[in-house]
C-alpha cells in the first residue's frame, strides 16, 4: 500500500507531502484546488507520460516520491528483485523527476529504472479508476484478468502457465536439436547432397598448380613456335649464328699463334660455339617431345571454374576450405544420426506435455463458463445499487485459437544454425525451424472474453470503450471490485471522481461500497459527495491559496473539527449551523456503516456460486479438441 506522497513543483503545488495507512482515506476540496493534480501527480509515479506542461512556472524541474510497502506480496518481492533492484523492510520508493525540457528519470529505491518498467510496476501497485484516466476497464485482456479474480481461477491460471512454459521449453530443445522427423531427413538429405558434391572433386588439388598448367597451355602455341624460329636462327637456318661463328673461326685461325689476342677470341668463339650447340639441341627436344591434347585446357578451365562455384556456393577461401567445410558437414550428419533417439524421446515428451496443456486450457476454460454468468449477474445487482437499475452486463465469449507458442518464436528462435550455402541447390530446400501444426493455446489459455454492457432497456449490448460514458465506467469499476474485491491482487485503488452524476442515495451507497472495499485494500477517493467522505477513514482537504503573488495548492489531513466544517461546505457551500448540524449526523452516521458493509461482504462471500463449479470431463482426443477449439462468439448475461 501506499505509505508517503511527496509532490513537488507540479502545477501550483510548490510541496506538498502526507502519509497514508490502510483503509478508505478521502481527499476533497473546491472545484480547481489541485484534486486533478494529486492523481496526475501519483500518475507520474507509477511511470505514465511526463510532459514538460505539468511543471510549475519558473521551476527548473519537478519530482514526485511515492513510498510502497510490499510486506507480505512475494510476487512483488520477486518481480524487483528479478529486476536486480533490493527491497529492504517490504518497502519500495518509486520517484520521478521531470525537466522543464521534458526529459524525465525514473528511480526505483535509488535504482535508475526505464519509463516502461516503472509503468509496469507502478500497475502491479496502484490502479486508478476515474472519468479522465486510461482505465484497464478497456482492455479486454483486464476483463479475463477480472472473471479469474471472481472464479478464484488465478491457481488454475498459473498451473495452465507452468505448462505452457513446458511446452516452450521443449519447444525450443526441439528447434535446437534440428526440428521433427521430416524436417530432419529434409536436413539430412541436404547434407548427403552437400558431402557427395565435394566427395566427387579431388581436394588435394593445388590451386597454383592448376592456374600455373592453365597459363603454360594458353602460350603453349606461340612458345613452340618461337622456339622452332630460334632453332633455325641459332643453328639450322641459313646464314645461322653457328654458321657464321665458324667464318669468322676459319678467317682468324692462322694467325692465333702470332697474336695471343687472336688466340683468345678463338677460344672464346669456340665455347659459345658449343653454348649455342646445347642451346639449339634443347629447343629441338623441347618442340619434338612436347605432345600436346587439344582438349587439355578445355577441361582445365571447367576444373577451375567448377572450384570458383564450389568455393563462392559453401563459402570458402581455396580447396582447403572446402576440405574443411567437408568435413563440417559430415560431422553434423554423424551428430543428426546421432541425436535421431533423442528427438524421437522429446517428440514423445512433447505430445504428452500438449496434451496436458490441452487438458489444462479445456478445463480452465470451463470453469471460466461456470462462473462467468454469475458475474454478469452480480455485477448488474451491484450496478442496480448504484443507480443503473435498468443496465444489462454481458460477458461475450470467444473460445479461440490465439497458437501463442507460435507468436514466441520471435523471442526463442535466434535463426537456424545451419544456413543455406549462398548459391541455390537445385532440387535441395533447406528446412526450416520446427513447427508443431496444432492449434494451442496461449499462457492464459483459449479464452478471449469482453464486457458489453446495455444502460438502458431495448438497448444491445456493445463493448465499454464505445458506449459508456465517464461516469458509467467509474460505477461498472466500483460493482466489479465489489464483487471480486476479495480476489483483487492490486494492493492500493484510487477512485478520481466516481461520484460523478450521481447524489442523494445512490452517492451513500457508492461511498457505502467504496468503504466495503477499504476493509480489503487501501482506497484513495476524490470525492464532491459529502456522503462519500463522510465513510472515510482518513480526510484529506486539498486547498488553494494566494501568497506573494503565486497560486499555491496544498494538501493535509483534517482533524475532527476541521472534517466537521468540510463535510458542511461539502453539503451547503457554507459551514452554517444547519449544514454543521447535518455533518455531524453523517459523521455520526459513518461510524455505524462498516458493520453493514462487513454484513454486505458476508453475504457476497457465501453465495455459493464461485465455490461449486461443475468440473467438465476432459476429452482425451486431440482431433476433437482441435476441432472443438476453432472458435466460437457466446455472450454470457445474468439470468433473469
Amino acid at each position: 500500500m501506499l505509505l508517503h506522497l511527496r509532490i513537488r513543483n507540479v502545477a501550483i503545488i510548490e510541496e506538498s507531502a502526507f502519509d497514508l495507512g490502510e483503509g478508505f482515506h478521502v481527499f476533497t476540496g473546491e472545484t480547481g484546488a489541485g484534486k486533478s493534480i494529486l492523481i496526475d501527480s501519483l500518475l507520474l509515479a507509477l511511470g505514465e507520460r511526463a510532459s514538460a506542461d505539468l511543471l510549475r512556472t519558473g521551476t527548473p524541474e519537478a519530482e514526485i516520491s511515492a513510498l510502497f510497502s510490499i510486506t507480505g506480496m512475494p510476487h512483488l518481492e520477486a518481480h524487483f528483485s528479478q529486476a536486480g533492484i533490493p527491497v529492504e523492510d517490504g518497502e519500495l520508493l518509486l520517484r520521478r523527476v521531470i525537466s522543464a525540457n521534458g526529459r524525465s528519470r525514473a528511480y526505483i529505491n535509488d535504482r535508475p529504472v526505464t519509463a516502461k518498467f516503472l509503468r509496469e510496476s507502478g500497475q502491479q501497485l496502484v490502479e486508478i479508476s476515474g472519468q479522465h484516466e486510461q482505465q484497464h476497464l478497456m482492455q479486454p485482456r483486464y476483463h479475463l484478468d477480472q472473471l479469474d479474480s471472481y472464479g478464484n481461477l488465478w491457481e488454475h491460471r498459473k498451473k495452465l502457465q507452468a505448462q505452457y512454459s513446458n511446452v516452450q521449453q521443449i519447444r525450443r530443445q526441439l528447434n535446437e536439436l534440428g526440428g521433427d522427423a521430416q524436417r530432419r531427413q529434409m536436413r539430412r538429405d541436404y547434407l548427403l547432397y552437400q558431402i557427395e558434391e565435394l566427395d566427387n572433386v579431388d581436394l588435394d588439388l593445388n590451386e597454383d598448380d592448376l592456374a600455373h598448367r592453365r597459363r603454360y597451355l594458353m602460350q603453349l602455341e606461340q612458345m613452340m613456335e618461337a622456339s622452332q624460329n630460334a632453332e633455325a636462327t641459332l643453328y639450322s637456318g641459313q646464314h645461322s649464328t653457328m654458321e657464321q661463328i665458324g667464318r669468322v673461326q676459319q678467317r682468324l685461325s692462322g694467325w692465333q699463334e702470332l697474336s695471343e689476342e687472336l688466340s683468345s677470341v678463338l677460344t672464346g668463339l669456340a665455347e659459345a660455339e658449343a653454348l649455342l650447340d646445347d642451346a639449339a639441341r634443347t629447343l629441338r627436344g623441347f618442340v619434338s617431345s612436347t605432345d600436346t591434347d587439344p582438349h587439355e585446357l578445355e577441361e582445365l578451365e571447367e576444373q577451375l571454374s567448377l572450384l570458383r562455384d564450389l568455393k563462392r556456393k559453401h563459402m570458402a577461401q581455396s580447396v582447403v576450405g572446402l576440405a574443411e567445410r567437408l568435413q563440417e558437414y559430415q560431422q553434423e550428419l554423424d551428430e543428426l544420426n546421432q541425436r535421431e533417439a533423442q528427438m524421437q524421446e522429446l517428440e514423445a515428451s512433447y505430445d504428452d506435455e500438449i496434451e496436458t496443456l490441452l487438458d489444462l486450457a479445456e478445463s480452465l476454460s470451463q470453469k471460466r463458463q461456470n462462473v462467468a454468468c454469475n458475474l454478469a449477474k452480480e455485477v448488474e445487482a451491484e450496478l442496480a445499487s448504484l443507480g443503473m437499475k435498468k443496465a444489462t452486463f454481458v460477458v461475450q465469449w470467444q473460445h479461440s485459437n490465439p497458437d501463442a507458442v507460435r507468436e514466441e518464436e520471435e523471442v526463442y528462435d535466434e535463426g537456424d544454425e545451419h544456413e543455406m550455402e549462398a548459391m541455390p541447390v537445385v532440387g535441395v530446400e533447406e528446412p526450416d525451424a520446427w513447427e508443431d501444426s496444432t492449434p494451442l493455446p496461449g499462457p492464459t489459455g483459449f479464452d478471449e472474453i469482453q464486457f458489453l454492457l446495455s444502460s438502458n432497456p431495448g438497448e444491445e449490448p456493445k463493448p465499454l470503450h464505445r458506449i459508456a460514458s465517464g461516469g458509467e465506467l467509474s460505477r461498472i469499476m466500483l460493482a466489479l471490485k465489489q464483487v471480486v474485491n476479495e480476489n483483487e491482487p492490486v494492493p492500493t485503488c484510487v477512485f478520481d471522481e466516481v461520484d460523478a452524476g450521481v447524489g442523494g442515495s445512490t452517492g451513500l451507497t457508492i461511498g457505502q461500497k467504496i468503504h466495503g472495499i477499504g476493509r480489503k485494500r487501501q482506497v484513495i477517493c476524490i470525492t464532491h459527495l459529502a456522503q462519500i467522505a463522510s465513510l472515510a477513514d482518513r480526510h484529506y482537504l486539498i486547498q488553494k491559496q494566494e501568497e506573494d503573488g503565486r497560486t499555491h495548492s496544498r494538501i493535509r489531513p483534517l482533524s475532527a473539527k476541521e472534517r466537521e466544517k468540510e463535510v458542511a461546505r461539502m453539503l451547503g457551500g457554507i459551514a452554517s449551523e444547519q449544514s454543521l448540524a447535518h455533518a455531524r449526523e453523517l459523521l455520526e452516521a459513518s461510524h455505524e456503516e462498516p458493520s453493514k458493509t462487513k454484513a454486505s461482504n458476508a453475504k457476497h462471500k457465501s453465495k455459493p456460486s464461485r465455490k461449486k463449479q461443475s468440473q467438465p470431463k476432459s476429452s482425451t482426443s486431440r482431433t476433437r479438441r482441435t476441432r472443438k477449439s476453432q472458435g466460437n462468439n457466446v455472450s454470457l448475461m445474468a439470468s433473469p
